[in-house]
């Protein structure tokens, strides 16, 4: 194989800067990312989650961060240049959040690797590279030496998170790496990554790599994809490049060569012999020399070899000094060192004050303290469980010329170099690198990466980002009916698909999806994820398959359209429905901002009747229906003490503990009527166990609706609740639920005195039927600012009902 493909999916850090002391959680707008994102061209992921873009990238939250990984590239400046391009339009986004969101100061995006506040998170930069090679088990004994070594030039630089003290890194990331090899992500990570799904097909096989790191400047990166990739096509080609490298012990060699900014670190290989990392690389580079032109090597091969053969000479001569304005490692190393002398310090110095100072915590008596923030107040009291220890070091301290009296010092300046490392890889203003960059100092840009906008809307010219980013292009914004995964595009209307498993493909062919329709789609999962508009979408797309009658109207009673449920229930058998029609009937009158109450009284007066004289016509399941929406009914004619025993009883009944969904939704009926009773700490508990079944069992229309707005109403903390309910509006949004919207959106106007959101719920109620009659809805647009802002002595957590 001689074209070679590969991209990286790089985690950000995200910050958002409160205004007013409000402030929205960055999980919420990270997701609002996200959804400004899809203004853009763009089509849904299908079974993954986010949204594919025009240029063939991903972009999607994972863990409450933004992550973007970039389009399959065919050469190291694409990686770059499509780096910079998603960085580009992340920034972008957070500036249009900021000028929307009016409670947000600023909002900070970082391409940061670890956390200084907590030693254990860490965020990735990870690396696919496209192969044809035998098996991992070849692919990791000869690759895991180039990986330990090659953070020489990739190294993003940093201190060591576990360390107490000031122990600076070539890569920071290497003491968070735990095994030689490992199939794990988030723990007991492993320098050569095991997970290797394909996400294509026709034999070819995906290289994970997560020892790597977020870089800012453009010669690492290039440096890092390129070199690998060739180091990839050498492996494949059975020429065993790192067989003569095999490290005694991988993990100690990458925290040795991580340690020592010099590169005169040696590490024992395992026939006995000791290297450098820079002998490592040398011995990788002169193999690729050796082979640059062989028909299995990339077309641009010769240059990675030579751009590669400069840096190690570069490294060799000078280490450190000899990159200090082109290397990331190697440019923070210079910025600490400025300021650790401007505070009339050395690196020296502070290396005693770190083995000093690891020393003592090492006997703290419980592990508890060890979690807990360090202060000088603690580890100097006379009171301090260390204060034996610290007599114990004190002599030690003086043969280096150092007292306690300086601690305070060395841990204020440890906490600034941590403050530099951070705002170092901020994007746009207020980052120190983009602030080096702009001034000229730096030397790290590479010819040929450019033109950057045309990356952000383009995609690569080669292999199938290409086919996929020029598909997108054309079929976004057709309301759903196309999605995208990295392996094809589907349209789910016509059951036709855009194969994209050969990942060289360069023509677009569209084929009829094998099997039906019917199997395609399962509506029951677009249903129990609350994406009602996409069952009601794809059940009425030309010769589409066709959703169940009760899921269709339980579909349209969720978003508003109740008129349309109803005569759905008219015009189809009982038969069709697993439960009651009345029942059902009763379900539909409650799905809106509050019951329609005067519509559900007869019907419930009804069902009463019925269940008397027909009782064989209601089963166990309509029966729990039923109960469940009279329970509600009473809960919202104010008839509380009938109300409680009644949710209580169907909470309690064994017999329904499988209806998980249903018995969640009663538990917060049951925690609104305690709150209206006064009794918050019964009703949390029960907003809090509803919210967690909505998690475990990946409920997420269901959290929207109902779990998260009754957090929000319980919480005293305007910041939570605004966090809470930005979650859910921004899932209700993606869901397209309108009528869920306006919910959200008048509970945040009366929870947070934010009269913002008038407009926009005064234009649901023109859009959504069920909004036009309910008069809680028409009370709160006609009355606003007493619904925002009530008058003195109103209880406050007085909701109209809603």
């Amino acid at each position: 194989m001689r074209e070679r493909l590969f991209g990286m999916e790089t985690e950000y850090g995200f910050s958002v800067v409160p205004k007013d002391g409000c402030q929205r959680g960055p999980e919420d707008a990270a997701r609002h990312l996200v959804d400004l994102a899809r203004t853009r061209p763009h089509l849904p992921a299908k079974a993954s989650s986010g949204i594919f873009l025009s240029n063939g990238s991903r972009f999607y939250v994972d863990c409450g961060h933004p992550e973007l990984a970039t389009p399959e590239c065919s050469n190291p400046w694409d990686i770059c240049r499509y780096t910079r391009a998603g960085e580009e339009l992340l920034h972008s986004l957070a500036g249009q959040l900021t000028q929307r969101e009016q409670r947000i100061g600023r909002t900070l995006i970082l391409r940061n690797n670890v956390d200084y506040t907590d030693r254990n998170t860490t965020w990735g930069c990870h690396e696919s590279y496209l192969h044809a090679a035998a098996g991992r088990g070849v692919l990791s004994r000869q690759i895991i030496p180039h990986f330990c070594s090659r953070l020489i030039y990739t190294g993003a630089g940093g201190f060591d998170s576990f360390s107490r003290g000031i122990a600076f890194r070539v890569s920071p990331r290497a003491p968070h790496l735990q095994a030689a090899v490992s199939g794990e992500s988030t723990n007991s990570r492993g320098i050569f990554h095991t997970r290797d799904e394909p996400l294509c097909g026709h034999g070819y096989r995906r290289m994970h790599v997560l020892c790597g790191e977020s870089l800012c400047g453009e010669t690492g990166t290039w440096l890092k994809f390129g070199a690998t990739a060739l180091v990839v096509a050498l492996i494949e080609a059975g020429k065993r490049p790192g067989e003569a490298m095999v490290l005694q012990d991988p993990l100690e060699a990458m925290r040795a060569f991580a340690a020592d900014p010099g590169c005169r670190q040696r590490a024992k290989l395992s026939d006995g012999r000791e290297v450098t990392a820079l002998d490592i690389q040398d011995h990788y580079l002169r193999q690729a020399e050796r082979h640059a032109d062989a028909k299995f090597m990339p077309p641009w091969a010769a240059e990675v070899c030579r751009r590669w053969r400069e840096m190690l000479d570069r490294l060799r001569d000078g280490a450190q000094a000899s990159v200090a304005r082109t290397l990331d490692w190697a440019i923070k190393f210079a910025l600490f060192e400025s300021h650790v002398r401007r505070r009339g310090t050395t690196f020296e110095t502070l290396a005693h004050w770190t083995r000093v100072l690891n020393e003592l915590l090492a006997q703290l008596p419980s592990a508890d303290h060890f979690e807990q923030p360090i202060t000088s107040e603690f580890l100097l009291s006379s009171h301090s469980p260390l204060a034996a220890e610290r007599e114990r070091l004190t002599p030690l301290l003086r043969e280096r010329g150092l007292s306690w009296d300086a601690l305070p010092e060395f841990l204020a300046l440890r906490f600034e170099l941590f403050e530099i490392d951070t705002r170092y890889g901020i994007l746009g203003e207020g980052g120190i690198f983009p602030a080096l960059d702009r001034s000229g100092v730096l030397d790290h840009h590479l010819p040929g990466v450019d033109d950057i906008p045309h990356a952000i809307e383009n995609p690569p010219a080669l292999g199938r980002a290409s086919i996929r980013g020029q598909a997108i292009h054309r079929l976004a914004g057709a309301n759903g009916r196309y999605a995208a995964e990295w392996d094809g595009i589907w349209d789910l209307h016509e059951g036709k698909e855009l194969n994209l498993s050969h990942p060289f493909c360069s023509s677009e062919k569209w084929e009829k999806t094998p099997g039906s329709r019917q199997e395609r789609i399962d509506f029951h999962a677009l249903f129990r994820a609350g994406r009602y508009a996409d069952v009601l979408d794809l059940h009425d797309s030309p010769q589409g398959s066709r959703a169940d009658p009760e899921t269709r109207v339980l579909s349209y009673a969720r978003i508003g359209r109740h008129d349309e449920a109803l005569a759905l229930i008219a015009s189809e058998p009982a038969s069709s429905f697993q439960g009651h029609p009345l029942a059902i009937s009763i379900w539909v009158w409650s799905s809106g901002v509050v019951p329609a109450v005067d519509q559900i009284a007869p019907l419930v007066a009804e069902a009463e009747r019925l269940i008397e004289e027909e009782p064989r016509a209601w089963d166990e399941y309509s029966r729990f229906v039923f109960l469940t929406y009279k329970a509600l009914f009473l809960l919202h004619k104010g008839l509380y003490q009938l109300a409680e025993p009644l949710f209580r009883a169907l909470l309690s009944d064994q017999a329904n503990s499988m209806r998980s969904r249903l018995c969640s939704r009663n538990r917060c009926h049951l925690a609104e009527l305690y709150r209206r009773l006064g009794r918050p700490h019964d009703a949390l508990e029960l907003a809090w166990e509803a919210e967690g079944t909505h998690r475990l069992q990946n409920l997420p229309g269901d959290m929207a609706v109902h779990s998260l707005p009754m957090l929000a109403k319980l919480t005293p903390d305007a910041a939570e609740a605004a966090s809470i309910l930005g979650a859910a509006e921004s899932t209700l949004r993606a869901q397209r639920n309108g009528l869920g919207l306006a919910h959200i959106l008048c509970l945040r106007a009366r929870k947070l005195g934010d009269s913002r959101d008038k407009e926009e719920i005064e234009m649901l109620q023109r859009t959504v039927p069920a909004l036009r009659r309910c008069a809680v809805a028409r009370r709160i647009v006609r009355e606003w600012p007493a619904w925002t802002t009530p008058e003195t002595g109103v209880e406050p957590m007085d909701y109209w009902g809603l």
